[in-house]
């Protein structure tokens, strides 16, 4: 795997995991659309396809976690309520 690649997969897994271990309230949204964005930018996701689809998946997967209103379970670290 390039370089490259490694560190979009690492950033964009720092991004889930600082915000998927709390209850997200709407600062948070706007502060993971600008991490989101900004490692959008930093990849230069329009000339890099899996920049922009890693940003285009964080975005999904947070609008199904948080769409019409639902708010997901916190997961814990040893019993994975969440599942």
């Amino acid at each position: 795997m390039p370089e490259t690649d490694e560190r979009i997969f690492g950033a964009a897994y720092e991004i889930y995991n600082s915000f998927r271990w709390r209850k997200l309230t709407e600062g948070d949204f706007i502060d993971l659309s600008n991490a989101i964005s900004n490692l959008a930018q930093e990849y230069d996701w329009q000339h890099n396809p899996l920049a922009h689809r890693i940003c285009s998946m964080l975005f999904d997967v947070f609008n199904d976690f948080y769409r019409d209103g639902q708010v997901p379970a916190v997961p814990d670290y040893f019993g994975r309520s969440d599942l």
